[in-house]
């Protein structure tokens, strides 16, 4: 959408597009578009350091999925509350969402398969910060699997770093090394 080509060039033109949109959808009762609209609208309180009102769009953005029975814009959504909520500093319900949009998430359907490496890696994100390394390391496995089976090169590589990253941190440093290195020849 034109929206999303101004969130981050101009984000007053994004917050007066979705808020049009918005309007204009809810005026016709196509719910959505009102989906799409409030996770812009989150996405530019989320830019603006919002969190507050960052949730709430994206609360309402997975009602308006939940009616529509619309799974990949759940979890898409869910996965966004859980970044939010990591943002912010709240691992606990960031983990929450994260596990919730993995019960939802559909593995059978290949598109959705990006979605659950997506969720395992911030996952493993949220177990690095909080210096649980080995589950870190479990998440940052599954997200590697699940992109070398959908045959997602440099996302497997990307997990492979993350993954060092870990290792590394852990006293691990051949082993990381050796990641680290195998990974180089995908970003070159």
């Amino acid at each position: 959408t034109l929206a999303n080509k101004y969130e981050f060039i101009k984000p007053d033109s994004l917050l007066q597009l979705t808020k049009e949109a918005m309007a204009i959808s809810d005026e016709i009762g196509f719910t959505q578009g009102k989906q799409e609209a409030a996770v812009l609208m989150g996405y530019y309180f989320s830019d603006t350091g919002k969190h507050k009102e960052a949730l709430m769009y994206f609360e309402k953005a997975l009602g308006y999925a939940h009616s529509l029975n619309n799974v990949s814009g759940q979890v898409d959504i869910l996965n966004d509350i859980g970044l939010e909520y990591a943002y912010s500093g709240n691992f606990e319900k960031a983990l929450k969402n994260y596990l919730h949009a993995l019960d939802v998430v559909d593995p059978i359907k290949g598109e959705n398969m990006v979605r659950l490496a997506i969720l395992n890696e911030n996952i493993a994100h949220l177990y690095q910060r909080q210096n649980e390394s080995e589950t870190a390391l479990e998440f940052y496995e599954k997200a590697k699997k699940i992109n070398d089976q959908i045959g997602d090169e440099v996302n497997s590589a990307m997990s492979m770093v993350n993954y060092a990253e870990v290792l590394s941190k852990t006293g691990n440093h051949q082993t990381a090394m050796y990641l680290i290195y195998k990974s180089i020849p995908t970003f070159e």
